[in-house]
This record gives structure tokens, sequence and C-alpha cells, in this order.
């Protein structure tokens, strides 16, 4: 399995309380199969680049742990963005690193505004478009407007952004009401992939795992399989899984 959406470097709003904590983390998703991770913290201040350095810095010293213990998971850096503002500045700043690519656009794990699903929320996509910038929703099942009314989401999706269900809410760790729409969002065939969105405590392989079950109950084992191999594989690689190893 691929996570592209993971809290596991510490120093970070919900990430582990310490290196030891993260590098066990990381251990325990591996041993639940889990081949590589994309490390998505919270970017919060209006100038990306020294959250950025940091967290490079930190997912360097967290692999160099990992490859003493014997560990081939492989991570990578990117970020989790709110829509807003100072996205839009750091995108023309080049200031976010992304998880991958799809169609040719760099992917973005990217919040919805906690208040409400902005009116000019197609515009905004297709204004990331130019930027050749494609904004992976996260946990959408959650959003207040989408538990009131799953249909706010047809337009984001024929914008062309892509939807995560995130796996502990499909098991139904978030609740039924929220559970219910992450089975409408596999159902309509509108999420592209599943991932742990783990924070300190969380155990992101087993989180995966539980989701991906869920999944091949809705929608058959292969189709499950293919929100947590297939399509995180066609967004991350090659840059995530050919990389070396050493």
């Amino acid at each position: 399995m691929l996570d592209l959406h993971c809290h596991i470097l510490p120093g970070f709003p919900g990430g582990p309380v310490d290196m030891e904590a993260a590098l066990q983390l990381v251990l325990s998703a591996s041993s639940r199969g889990v081949a590589a991770i994309v490390a998505t913290p919270h970017f919060l201040e209006s100038d990306f680049r020294p959250q950025v350095q940091q967290a490079v810095s930190t997912c360097a010293a967290l692999v160099s742990r990992l490859r003493v213990r014997g560990s081939l998971i492989d991570i990578q850096v990117s970020g989790e963005y709110r829509l807003g503002q100072r996205l839009a500045r750091a995108i023309v700043m080049d200031q976010t690193p992304a998880l991958g690519l799809h169609e040719g656009r760099r992917v973005l794990v990217t919040q919805l505004p906690e208040a409400r699903i902005p009116r000019n929320i197609v515009s905004v996509i297709e204004w990331m478009a130019t930027q050749r910038i494609c904004p992976l929703i996260a946990c959408p099942e959650q959003h207040r407007d989408v538990l009131r009314d799953l249909q706010v989401l047809e337009p984001v999706v024929a914008a062309g952004a892509l939807l995560e269900v995130n796996a502990g809410t499909l098991a139904g760790r978030r609740g039924p009401y929220a559970q219910r729409r992450s089975r409408e969002l596999l159902e309509r065939g509108w999420a592209t992939v599943m991932s742990s969105n783990a924070h300190a405590g969380d155990a992101a392989g087993a989180l995966l795992e539980v989701g991906r079950e869920a999944a091949a109950a809705i929608i058959g084992e292969s189709a499950a399989w293919d929100l947590v191999w297939k399509r995180p594989a066609q967004i991350a690689a090659p840059h995530l899984l050919g990389r070396s190893k050493a």
C-alpha cells in the first residue's frame, strides 16, 4: 500500500512528539504492508519556505534512522495546504512541493476551508490548472457542507479536482454520517485514492488496511486495491517509488 497523506514528521501540528515516536509510526506502517509514505505536514505560515526546509531536513533525518534499522520504506515530503490566498501566493512563488503528478499537473493535498466551500471553488480549481496544479481534496466526506449535501462536490469533480477518501472515516471512525458520505464517494466513483491522514498516536498501516477492507465490501477487492496501490502509485511514481533506497 502507498499512503499519500500522513502526518509523520515531528515538529509540525498533529505530528509525533519526537523522532523516536515518528520512527515507530513508520515502522508500524511498514509492518502492515505500507511500501511508501508521503509526509504531508500542515504548512500554516504566510511564507512556506522555512517550513518546507524544516520538513525536508526532518524527513532526511527520519529516513537515515530508518535505514539504520534496516527499513527500506520510502518517504517523500509534500504538504497539506488550505485553499486560500496564502496557498495561491505559495503556488506562484513555487513554494509547494508536490506529492506527484496527474495528467501533467503537480498534485497537492488540499484542505477545504472549514466554514464552507467557497462559491468560487470552480474558478479556484481552474486557476490552479493554469498553474499546472491539481488539488487532491483531503477528507471531503467530513466537511459540513458535504455532510449536508454530497452534490456540492459534483462541480468540484467536474472542474478536475481529485478526491481522497479517508480510511478511518470509511471504517466508521468518524461517525455514521461521514461514513455514509465516504461510501457514496466510492459508489459514485468520485474517490481517486484512499489515505490514512494519520496523526500522532494513529496507526497508519492499520487505518489503511481497515479502510481497504471496508472499501472492498462496497466496490470489490480489485477496485479497493486501486485506491491504496494502483492510483497512488500512478500519482507518486516515479519520484517516490523509483528512487534509490540508499
